[in-house]
């Protein structure tokens, strides 16, 4: 009987996507309303100060965020993400949780805002101060580079190919699509 009702309890209810914590969903909330103003964003890095125990979930938050923006072409708001980060990186220190937290989605966000011209601008100055100012190592701030500039992103010493630059050529095709013949020497 009571792996009956257990089964039931399961079967009773729809399945739905696992809902956001309820931090996650307020950060997008503050992240609408940011409107690039000095005001506006200071705000949205108080509001992040104050949940410091939650900072990786809240970049991820922050990640999709402006990958979204980028997506629907709103790059304002791209750009308002990356003034916001710049305020929280240059008023927090190294052994707070800021900048170690964000810093797994700083390449998708700076890459968001190589897609516009005049946001690439923008960001490649922002990421050239974090450079300056030895916000992150020079390794990590080498790749925001190449991310403010689109270029793609190195796996293991290799170039991964972007959706533009796909082959699904075989290893066993040349540069032709043609297939390779087998040496029979």
């Amino acid at each position: 009987d009571s792996l009956h009702s257990t089964t039931m309890a399961f079967s009773s209810k729809p399945s739905s996507p696992p809902s956001l914590p309820s931090s996650a969903l307020e950060f997008r909330g503050v992240l609408s309303k940011m409107a690039g103003t000095k005001e506006s964003i200071r705000k949205a890095k108080e509001w992040l100060f104050a949940r410091p125990a939650e900072v990786g979930s809240l970049a991820a938050t922050l990640e999709e965020h402006v990958v979204s923006a980028a997506t629907r072409e709103d790059f304002s708001t791209v750009l308002f993400a990356i003034y916001l980060l710049n305020d929280v990186f240059f008023n927090s220190t190294n052994d707070e949780p800021f900048r170690s937290g964000c810093l797994p989605h700083l390449r998708a966000i700076v890459a968001a805002a190589s897609k516009d011209e005049a946001i690439r601008d923008k960001a490649k100055r922002v990421v050239e101060l974090w450079g300056s100012k030895l916000v992150f190592p020079k390794d990590h701030i080498d790749d925001l580079r190449r991310a403010a500039n689109g270029e793609i992103i190195i796996i293991g010493g290799e170039k991964a190919k972007d959706h533009d630059d796909q082959d699904d050529d075989d290893d066993d095709d040349d540069d032709t699509g043609k297939k390779k013949k087998d040496d029979e020497n």
